[in-house]
């Protein structure tokens, strides 16, 4: 998707914000890409285990909105 798309579909994030983080991911593309294959591998040694640990997004976007109620 482009960050446009992003933007839109998730009405949650700024353009700018979507722009940041894709720009983060092209700068630090193999600290990203050891970040998530660490995930993965946690996930696939107890999958249980970790999805326990992982907050829905629901549960993210409610303490989110709790911090800033505008």
């Amino acid at each position: 998707m482009t960050p446009e798309a992003i933007a839109q579909r998730y009405d949650t994030l700024m353009l700018s914000d979507v722009y940041a983080v894709n720009a983060y991911d092209v700068r630090h593309r193999s600290d990203v890409e050891q970040h998530l294959a660490s995930r993965e591998h946690q996930g696939n040694e107890n999958p249980q285990q970790f999805a326990a640990s992982q907050h829905p997004v629901i549960d993210v976007r409610e303490r989110l909105l709790a911090r800033n109620p505008t």
